[in-house]
């Protein structure tokens, strides 16, 4: 992972590289269906639609957070946001990660910490740093192109073609910077010897 960068307060407007761990380094996903519940959330805060559970009140930050990108793996998760407000970042993150332990407690019939401590955050202040930390998240993916552009639980192919996966993802941004036409140019312009490193 990136040298840590541990926020005290975050920036209105700011963008973070949020990431953060399973507990001993141990699983978060336990199942496709955990990615699921997971990505479900992540809809329900951002877009204020509770998928899950098809309940009209729900806790929402439209309007608060942008999420441009994220790759979730077994044991640990990486998310590329833009707060609106200084405080949005906080209570967004409270509310993904208490909901989601919460459904895994539940589920799973276990009890404690599913995150091993606080999510860190590193800020991001330039294009060069969105699109360098863009490219960092989606290699998480695999090792190879191959694996890299299946991986189900990735904004890589939203950044490569038309798909619209995930709605709650605003790709805006990085896509101004770097076109699909280039994304993948992009990705193949870092040589494997960093590519390893930034794995």
């Amino acid at each position: 992972m990136p040298m840590i960068n541990a926020v005290k307060k975050f920036t209105e407007g700011g963008i973070y590289h949020i990431y953060n761990r399973g507990v001993d380094k141990g699983d978060i996903f336990f199942s496709d269906d955990d990615f699921n519940i997971f990505l479900g959330l992540l809809s329900r805060y951002i877009l204020g639609k509770d998928v899950l559970e098809c309940n009209s009140r729900v806790k929402s930050y439209e309007g608060r957070i942008s999420l441009f990108a994220f790759c979730l793996l077994k044991n640990h998760i990486h998310l590329l946001i833009r707060q609106s407000d200084e405080r949005a970042i906080s209570e967004f993150m409270h509310s993904l990660s208490i909901s989601f332990t919460m459904k895994m407690n539940n589920k799973y019939k276990r009890s404690g910490h599913l995150f091993q401590g606080i999510y860190k955050a590193s800020l991001i202040d330039t294009d060069a740093g969105l699109i360098n930390i863009s490219r960092y998240i989606h290699f998480n993916a695999g090792e190879s192109r191959d694996e890299i552009i299946v991986y189900p639980y990735s904004t890589i192919r939203m950044y490569l073609s038309n798909s619209i996966d995930f709605s709650f993802v605003d790709k805006k941004m990085i896509s101004d910077l770097v076109p699909k036409k280039n994304y993948w140019d992009f990705l193949d312009s870092v040589p494997d010897s960093v590519r390893k490193n930034l794995l």
